[in-house]
Formats: C-alpha cells, structure tokens, sequence
C-alpha cells in the first residue's frame, strides 16, 4: 500500500525573498537609527536655544552692567569736574587811582602857578617878642610859591584856600595872620610873570592834623584843586 508524499511546507516571504529581507532590515536599521539620531539632535538644538537665549540674557546682562558702568564712568567724570574748582577769570587790572597832587608839585589854579614848598604845624606863637599872637589851639603854616601865569596883575588872596584836617573839616586863615613877621597872602598883588613866596596860617585845634588843602577855594577859581600835605 502505497502512502502519497507527504506536502512540502511553503516557506515564509523573508525566507524566499532574502535579499529584499535584508534590504529592508537595513532601511528599518536606518530609520530608527535616524530617528533616535533626530531625537538627540533636538535635545541639543533645544540647548542651542536655551544657550542663544542665554547668552542673550548674559549679553542683556552685559549691556545692562556695560550702562551702568558707562553711566557710572560719567557721573565719575561729572563728580570729577565738579570737584576741580573752575578757573579763576583773569580780573581785569584796575587803574591806579590818580594821587593828589603834594608838597612840592606845582598846581594850576585860575592865573596862577602854585606850589606848596613845606609845612609847619604845632607852632603856638607868631609874631616876635613886642607884636604876637597866640594860637588857640595851634598854628599851621603853609609856605606858598605862586606865580601869576596870565597876562594882567592879580591878586592871591588867602581866604580863597581852605585848611583840611582829618576829620575833613574846612580851616579858613587866622584873623591873626597880619601878626607873622614875613610875608603873608593877606591881600597880596602879583604882576604877570612874577612869582610871589609867602606864608598862609591857619589856627586849628591842637589835637587836629592838617591834612590837606584847597587852592582856589571860591567862585572866581571854579572847583578848587586839593593838595595833600601828608
């Protein structure tokens, strides 16, 4: 009896078809093997993010401290020119005030050259021993040169000068004058050309100083012309 051959078994499709099998494990190798690559990759490029955003905070950051050290560097600058003490200004010279004329300088008064030659002061009697005067407080003598300038004779008169002291005060001349034994400007003449010496005497208080005084002192000299006698 006779048995019939048993049925061969079919093989499977990747048995048959070894080479596409292969084919496609390597493709399926290769795509997981992209993917996990890929998954990785995004990780990092999320780092990357991370890290630009970072370094962007840290720039920010920089830029932030770089302003306040450019703000701190000029309130520095600031405070330091605001501490150097600014230039002084060249002042501007002044002009030295003129000084009044003094003993010895000659003034031009109306016609008349006038020059104070010296002074005495302190002095209690004039006159000599039989016709004199006593000062009532003291008698200051002012010894003149005068020279008339004009073309016609005139007359120096010596109550036109007053007698400064130091409380600025105004002297006219002694009613005792006439008592000096010299020449005195009482009423006195001078001719063109000529020059005239002679004494003007003043009585002032004893404690006084004189000062000072002012030639030409009335309407027919204008404002007088001081002269010091310190």
């Amino acid at each position: 009896m006779s048995y019939p051959a048993p049925a061969q078994k079919q093989k499977s499709w990747f048995a048959r078809h070894k080479i596409l099998t292969a084919i496609l494990v390597i493709i399926v190798i290769g795509i997981i093997a992209s993917m996990g690559s890929g998954g990785d990759g995004d990780e990092p490029k999320a780092d990357s993010n991370n890290s630009t955003g970072n370094s962007s905070d840290r720039n920010a950051d920089t830029n932030d401290d770089g302003g306040d050290g450019d703000a701190a560097v000029v309130d520095a600058a600031d405070g330091k020119e605001a501490e150097e003490p600014e230039a002084d200004e060249p002042e501007e010279a002044e002009e030295p005030a003129e000084s009044a004329p003094g003993v010895g300088d000659t003034v031009s008064t109306g016609n008349f050259d006038v020059t104070i030659t010296s002074v005495d002061d302190e002095v209690g009697l004039i006159g000599n021993e039989h016709f004199n005067a006593e000062a009532a407080g003291q008698f200051v003598l002012v010894h003149v040169s005068v020279t008339n300038t004009g073309n016609e004779a005139e007359h120096f008169r010596a109550s036109e000068h007053k007698l400064i002291d130091e409380q600025d005060r105004q002297h006219s001349e002694s009613s005792d004058a006439w008592y000096y034994d010299g020449e005195t400007f009482a009423f006195t003449e001078v001719n063109p050309g000529n020059t005239v010496e002679g004494v003007l005497i003043y009585d002032i208080p004893a404690d006084s100083v004189p000062t000072a005084i002012d030639l030409g002192n009335d309407e027919f000299f204008g404002d007088p012309i001081r002269v010091s006698l310190q």
